[in-house]
Parts: structure tokens; sequence; C-alpha cells
């Protein structure tokens, strides 16, 4: 376990379930989109948090005829096992399948602060703290996060999702986010199309002081 500003971090490399599975052994959670805003921004450029994507806790859910929408309650993280089986065999994870009615309307409650819709494909770092859904994403270090991207020559960042006309099964399905890298070309996007949980990976996780 390293200390890094405050934060206490673990890391893992392995399939996304049984990374998940040693951290929690080891009390840590998987790190939160806002954790890898603090991490990069506390531990600069030349880090391996900069350097690295990143896997975090923040899910992303597509409702056919809905909408597309980023959640802290990620429905892969409740099902990873499940999740990294059907990634294994090119398949979604449809939340049908493994999941409630009253778990699927909580992970995507906007009223009770679980979950936002995406609206946007591009958001500039200078609007960051306005932006809702990079302040939904980054919490308190969305200005500071923003602020030290500008000042490293990013400008904008991007939010990759499923192509709008895809649908394998008019079923709402769901992905585990990834923050991309900081470095050859890459903007920092919140990526949400990726189908690779079956893949070892290294996963960090964090104990925070605060």
């Amino acid at each position: 376990m390293a200390q890094k500003f405050g934060i206490k971090t673990g890391t893992i490399t392995a399939p996304f379930d049984e990374g998940l599975r040693y951290l929690m052994n080891e009390g840590c959670r998987i790190i939160s989109l806002e954790d890898a805003a603090r991490l990069r921004v506390e531990n600069g450029i030349n880090s391996e948090f900069c350097k690295k994507i990143l896997i975090v806790r923040e899910g992303f859910v597509r409702v056919p005829g809905v909408g597309d929408f980023l959640t802290k309650k990620s429905p892969i993280i409740m099902r990873a096992k499940q999740a990294a089986g059907c990634h294994g065999k090119e398949e979604e994870f449809y939340l049908r399948d493994y999941l409630s009615e009253e778990q699927i309307n909580r992970i995507l409650d906007e009223r009770n602060g679980n979950a936002i819709q995406i609206l946007d494909e591009k958001i500039p770092t200078d609007e960051f703290e306005d932006n809702r859904l990079t302040r939904f994403a980054f919490g308190k270090f969305a200005r500071d996060y923003g602020d030290f991207l500008r000042k490293n020559g990013i400008h904008e960042i991007t939010l990759f999702v499923p192509e709008q006309n895809y649908v394998q099964n008019y079923e709402a399905f769901a992905r585990q986010v990834i923050l991309m890298k900081i470095e050859n070309g890459y903007d920092s996007a919140i990526d949400c199309d990726r189908k690779e949980l079956h893949l070892s990976v290294r996963i960090f996780g964090v104990v925070s002081d605060d």
C-alpha cells in the first residue's frame, strides 16, 4: 500500500472481477473519477496516474429509447464476475438479466445524485467547474483538474460512448468507465465504449484518509 498525498493506494493486475476482490480484501475500493482527478493533480503529469488508463468506479448505462447515463452505482461492480463472463463471450452485460427493477431504478436515480444523463460529447477544460457532467464526475476536484489539463495542453476532453445505432438487443446494458491517460495524443477522455473486463488490466484502489 503506497501513500499518495493523503490517499493510500493499492494496485493489482488481473481480470476485473478478480482485481476487485483482491482490492476489497486489502481494504481498498476501486478509484472513482474524483479520486483519479485528485491523484493526477497532486502527483503531477509524470506520475503513473497520468501515464496509465484508469478503470474507475463509475459505470455507463444505455437505456435504448431513453438515453445514456453515467452512474456512481455501477451495475458491473455489483455483478463483476458475470460482467467479465459476458465480455469474454463478446456479449453485453444486460441489466435485466442480473438485476431487479428496483436495483436498476436506484442505479439511474438522478434525483438522489446517483446518475446523470450524458448530453455532451466534448467538454472544454475551462468549463469543468460549471459543466453538469464534469462536476458530477470529478466532484470538488473538477476545477483543479480542468486547470491541470489546460496547463498540460489539453483544452477539451472527449466522452466516448457506443455508436447510437449500436444495438445487439433492445435492452438496457452497462459498461465500466475508463479515464484515459494523458500522453501520446490522449486527452484524458472518459471512455464508456470498451468491453474488455475479461482481460487482465491494472486496477487502482484507494483508502481515503478524509
